[in-house]
């Protein structure tokens, strides 16, 4: 799964602070989760730590956080053999900085052997940036990639599939999992219409010949009702999930 969390937001604009104020978010998030029996789940624009850790606990995962100017974070069923954070030192917001919002690595220990997962949110407004970001992550892949391992980069990369980032990740070899076997919704923004799509899972090695469906969830309370003032979703965007042999 990738999403974004823009939880704070949508439930301020409909009057429900008392409900965040209460912190049942990692809780109501492990429930809407847990019917999908994922093994992987990334998050961007994660909340503060000691949330990601109850909501790993409520789905009796393991966890990686990143920290930086938007945190992020990968919850496993799997042993995590290693992890990596290439955020922004100071952990600040800075736009003028590569990975300012978050992007890190982890090597998973699974059945199909070692998996390795990158998490990442590139920048939102800057292109250029985004391409810079994008060189940065491809060059962090370059060892994984020699030693062939079975690789997926999830994150929300924030350009859509017209646009010269896409480019650059299918020129460099990797794969777009919803391209090879999407179904459904193809936008990922926003949770009341599905309209654009900037959230990927991109594949490299031994995985691209496992996948067998990808699909965007604009289901249950991850999409918000227009027509329901109560309504809200756990994110502004929808998640991405894919499923291997």
């Amino acid at each position: 799964f990738q999403a974004e969390d823009g939880i704070r937001d949508l439930v301020r604009s409909r009057g429900l602070g008392d409900v965040y104020k209460r912190q049942l978010m990692p809780e109501r998030l492990a429930d809407e989760l847990a019917p999908y029996g994922a093994d992987v789940i990334s998050l961007c624009e994660a909340p503060e730590e000691a949330s990601v850790e109850r909501l790993a606990k409520q789905l009796d995962m393991a966890y990686v956080y990143y920290p930086g100017g938007f945190a992020g974070a990968l919850l496993t069923r799997h042993g995590i053999v290693e992890s990596t954070n290439y955020a922004f030192p100071s952990g600040e917001l800075a736009d003028n900085e590569p990975f300012s919002r978050h992007a890190g690595r982890a090597l998973l220990d699974t059945p199909l052997g070692g998996v390795v997962v990158f998490s990442a949110h590139l920048h939102p407004h800057s292109q250029d940036m985004r391409l810079r970001e994008i060189d940065l992550l491809l060059e962090h892949m370059l060892p994984d990639r020699t030693a062939n391992r079975p690789l997926i980069l999830q994150g929300d990369l924030n350009h859509p599939p017209d646009g010269p980032e896409y480019a650059r990740w299918k020129e460099a070899g990797l794969g777009d999992a919803y391209a090879a076997a999407g179904v459904g919704p193809e936008g990922t923004v926003t949770s009341i219409a599905a309209r654009r799509r900037i959230d990927y899972i991109w594949l490299a090695g031994p995985i691209v010949k496992r996948i067998i469906d990808c699909r965007v969830l604009f289901e249950g309370s991850f999409r918000t009702d227009p027509d329901d003032p109560a309504s809200f979703a756990f994110s502004d965007h929808l998640p991405v999930m894919a499923t291997f042999a």
